[in-house]
């Protein structure tokens, strides 16, 4: 069974980098947002990945630039086209950096709103 929202809430980076994709799959939206900052940055590629493109267009532009630069390769280019322009103003110059041309392309068109 998935986690509550104040469960989630309650988790450290230690435990939420250890979660596998199976138990972060299960996650609705209430519990993506339940996420902070520090357990954003905690997550892993693999996690990332598990995170639905609509559940991480819920993501604010400080939670994005959370986002470690070792689990970038998580972000799939479809889920970083969906967000908006704001959205991806929050990557860090770190993250752009570390991002490959897909993903790169992908800021570019949502920024471009394209």
């Amino acid at each position: 069974a998935a986690l509550t929202t104040d469960q989630v809430s309650m988790l450290t980076a230690r435990q939420i980098a250890a979660l596998g994709t199976d138990q972060i799959e299960v996650w609705g939206s209430d519990q993506i947002e339940a996420l902070t900052g520090t357990q954003i940055a905690a997550l892993g590629s693999a996690a990332l990945s598990a995170i639905a493109s609509d559940e991480l267009a819920t993501f604010t532009t400080a939670e994005l630039g959370a986002i470690n630069v070792k689990a970038l390769t998580g972000l799939s280019t479809d889920s970083i086209a969906a967000l908006s322009s704001d959205q991806v103003a929050g990557f860090t110059s770190k993250q752009i950096g570390a991002m490959d041309d897909a993903q790169i392309e992908a800021v570019i068109r949502a920024y471009n709103d394209v």
